[in-house]
């Protein structure tokens, strides 16, 4: 009805706020008889009062809020304090017990000469003199901060002795000696009885071979038991050892390097180890203690480096680890080599001249001329010298060597094979493994892998990529060559000569440039299961798949299988051969399948009769099955 209103009061104009006037007093009222203006009052006065409680309410709310959230920050203030104090308290326990137990060479207690460290200084009697407190109170602790210090002879450690040091810390050498050395020369202990219990961490062991010009070797150890060498770095050794550990028992070293080497001027060092384990003899550790033939045994390297250093007239280390000479009747053992980096080694990485229970793990040998090579010393050499100094005439080989899980990439301009076992006629290196190895990037002449006068050799899921032969095999007795895997290779896969009972089984090879297996003058062999996916790549229709030749006799070739690819036959056997039996093998050939003449053996089977005979069953020429008793 607003609208009627509205016409209403235009009509009556000035008139219509006599009729209806519009005041809030008490004529207007609601339908319960309240005057208006009293209910707005009321309204008014009723959210004034909600309001205000709502900000009473709140207001309290914050008030305790505020008390809970101040509680809670002086609760944390408390506890941080109170945790302050403790870390302060066991910081303050820590310092005490590092003053107390530990010297630092720099600020030592009185009496001690503190050292320099700014590499001009002489700091070899602040050094010796802390040294010497082992010697007098039974054991010392050592801190060499980071610097320079200069010493102008050799160090001697003793026993119970720790040497702590910083990564940048250098010990520079400006004299012609060794750098340390766990007993004065001339001191006469004997078997494990010298200064042992010895740990050195850290640091940097520099010769100053540009300004010192003296054959040296890093640090010298024997008749001892219980040494650690760890995060060292030994540089630029001239004709000597990083490590010289002769009669030590009980060694760990670790996350250490060793990086360059000076040779003579006649290249007569080309040889040097950088960790030697040998033993107390007077020509193997003459410094110091009895010569009474004490071994080193129980020696673990892991995590090292061996390689160049960048220095001027210096080249990586010859051999990383090993030893060049033998004694009679005394083998270096239990030595365990793992997860340690080889680089650019101009001789062989590891060494293993007469050595006993060797375990090489997981290392990677890069671009070393030779990686493994174990030697056994020639009978009525000075390697057969017994401790008394007599001529004994007679050799005595290692044995119990493990090679596994290795990388050996790339072998530099080396013309000898990567893995060599060897013993002397008469005398074989005995029982060693070398297992799931990868071989790859070479450039040997002969083979990846070399093994003459040895018995008891297993080559076991290794990989051979690029190279001449995976393996050459002479003179050898009880040789396994299994599950492994070869890419191409110029010449053979295996080049097996004058040995005993070699079995070859379960190996694949992609490609061979002459036979995939060749067996030249072997007694007691077996062939099966091998693939051989291509041969005679170097001349087609020259060489076969399987080759066995020149008076090879007892010989099984069993279920290989040789594609039709350019090899002449996919068995071929030679007239000289004897007792040789080809049965159940897929082969293929340009010239033929299979060629073994009737008085070298046969291809078909053995059967057994009911009553134990023994027949021969072949094809012959018209495709019908003979057979004969054997």
């Amino acid at each position: 009805m607003a609208h009627k209103n509205i016409q209403m009061k235009k009509r009556a104009g000035s008139q219509w706020d006599n009729l209806y006037p519009i005041t809030l007093d008490s004529n207007v009222f609601d339908t319960k008889g309240m005057p208006l203006s009293q209910k707005l009052a009321n309204t008014a006065d009723s959210l004034n009062a909600k309001i205000d409680n709502t900000a009473d309410s709140l207001n309290a709310k914050i008030d305790k809020n505020h008390q809970e959230l101040t509680n809670t920050v002086n609760s944390l203030n408390a506890k941080v304090n109170e945790n302050h104090q403790k870390v302060t308290t066991q910081l303050g326990h820590i310092e005490n017990k590092v003053n107390s137990e530990w010297i630092n060479v720099k600020y030592p207690p009185a009496p001690l000469p503190p050292a320099i460290g700014d590499g001009v200084a002489d700091d070899t009697e602040a050094i010796q003199q802390a040294l010497n407190i082992a010697k007098d109170a039974g054991q010392v602790s050592i801190f060499i901060p980071s610097g320079i210090y200069k010493v102008t002879k050799k160090l001697i450690i003793y026993a119970n002795t720790t040497i702590l040091m910083r990564p940048d810390t250098i010990i520079l050498r400006h004299h012609n000696a060794s750098l340390f050395q766990n007993g004065p020369d001339g001191a006469e202990y004997s078997g494990y009885n010298g200064n042992g219990n010895i740990i050195i961490d850290g640091g940097i062991l520099d010769p100053n071979l540009l300004n010192y010009d003296y054959e040296c070797s890093g640090i010298n150890l024997s008749h001892a038991e219980n040494i650690i060498i760890r995060n060292l770095t030994i540089k630029d050794i001239y004709a000597g050892h990083a490590l010289d550990i002769a009669g030590v028992r009980n060694v760990l070293i670790e996350n250490c390097k060793f990086i360059g080497y000076k040779n003579r001027a006649d290249g007569s060092r080309y040889y040097a180890e950088a960790i030697q384990t040998g033993f107390a003899t007077r020509g193997d550790f003459p410094a110091f203690g009895l010569h009474d033939g004490t071994v080193t045994t129980n020696v673990t390297v892991r995590n090292c480096y061996f390689g160049p250093s960048g220095t001027p007239g210096t080249t990586a280390w010859p051999c990383g680890i090993g030893h060049h000479g033998a004694v009679h009747d005394i083998w270096p053992n239990n030595i365990h080599i793992e997860n340690n980096t080889f680089e650019n080694c101009p001789f062989r990485a590891i060494r293993l001249y007469k050595f006993k229970d060797v375990y090489i793990r997981d290392n990677v040998f890069r671009n070393c001329i030779g990686g493994v090579i174990i030697n056994t010393p020639s009978p009525g050499t000075a390697d057969t010298v017994d401790l008394n100094g007599r001529q004994t005439g007679v050799s005595q080989p290692g044995e119990n060597v493990i090679i596994e899980g290795n990388l050996f990439d790339g072998n530099g301009d080396g013309n000898v094979a990567v893995v060599s076992i060897n013993g002397v006629e008469g005398y074989k290196t005995r029982s060693v493994k070398v297992l799931n190895n990868v071989f790859r990037n070479l450039n040997v002449p002969d083979a990846a892998a070399y093994v003459n006068f040895a018995e008891e050799v297993e080559f076991n899921g290794n990989k051979f990529f690029d190279s001449t032969r995976a393996i050459w095999i002479l003179n050898s007795t009880n040789i396994s060559f299994d599950k492994n895997d070869c890419d191409k290779m110029t010449r053979e896969m295996i080049f097996a000569q004058t040995s005993n009972n070699v079995v070859v089984k379960n190996n694949k090879v992609k490609e061979t440039g002459r036979s995939g297996i060749y067996f030249d003058k072997i007694v007691d062999g077996v062939i099966a299961g091998n693939f051989i996916e291509k041969c005679s790549t170097e001349e087609s229709n020259t060489r076969s798949g399987i080759f066995v030749g020149n008076s090879s006799s007892k010989i099984k070739i069993l279920n290989n299988i040789v594609p039709l690819s350019s090899n002449m036959y996919g068995i071929q056997v030679t007239t000289t051969c004897t007792e040789v039996i080809s049965s159940n093998n897929d082969v293929s050939g340009i010239t033929g399948a299979v060629s073994i003449p009737s008085q070298s053996g046969f291809d078909g089977l053995i059967l057994v009769g009911l009553n134990g005979v023994k027949y021969k069953a072949v094809v012959n020429a018209e495709g019908q099955l003979e057979l004969t008793e054997l």
